[in-house]
Formats: C-alpha cells, sequence, structure tokens
C-alpha cells in the first residue's frame, strides 16, 4: 500500500469512527401509567414555581415521555414528561405520584 492509500484509508476511518460516535440513539418508546394520588399537578416545567396547565387523578391514564431532575418535591428531583389521556394535557409531574411498569429514558 502506497504512503497516500495509507493515509487515504485511515481518514476514511476515523470519519467513519465519528460518524458512530455522533449518531443519536433512538428515542425510547413511550410507556404508559398512572397517577397515583389526586390533584397531581401537571406544570409547564419541572419545577414547583411553573404554572400548572391541569391536575391528574388515580382515574387517569397517562403517556410517559422521559424524565428529567428539576426541583425538589415530595422527596425527590425527579419529574416525568407525560400526557394525561384523559385530559389531553401535556407537561411534568413529580414522579412519587406517577406510576409506570418499562423503561423510561432521560429527555
Amino acid at each position: 500500500m502506497t504512503m497516500h492509500q495509507l493515509r487515504r484509508a485511515g481518514a476514511l476511518a476515523l470519519v467513519t469512527g465519528l460518524a458512530a460516535l455522533t449518531t443519536a440513539a433512538p428515542a425510547a418508546a413511550a410507556v404508559a401509567g398512572k397517577f397515583t394520588a389526586s390533584g397531581v399537578y401537571i406544570r409547564r416545567c419541572a419545577n414547583t414555581t411553573c404554572v400548572a396547565d391541569g391536575q391528574g387523578y388515580p382515574s387517569h391514564s397517562v403517556t410517559l415521555s422521559c424524565y428529567v431532575q428539576g426541583g425538589w418535591a415530595a422527596g425527590t428531583n425527579i419529574w416525568y414528561r407525560l400526557r394525561d389521556n384523559s385530559t389531553g394535557v401535556s407537561g411534568y409531574s413529580i414522579s412519587t405520584y406517577v406510576d409506570f411498569n418499562g423503561n423510561l429514558g432521560r429527555c
């Protein structure tokens, strides 16, 4: 192999490796869940200072998309990004009052 061919092969390997590193992982699938308490706030951001656009109840099913770390409330700072399927309201609820089975990725 000539020096030119070696450099070209090395550059190709570098570009291929970088492409593999920068390729985004697929988004996690939505997960079904429910509220475990009455009047759980669904907020615009993951903090108790954010506006609440709705409230969830145990009779409401939810679809969770991911979790974030936010402000502390009810003993945790983990919040779930979710949609209340009964009301159509989407936002963040503190994890203490939401139950689900499955794996939830970080937002």
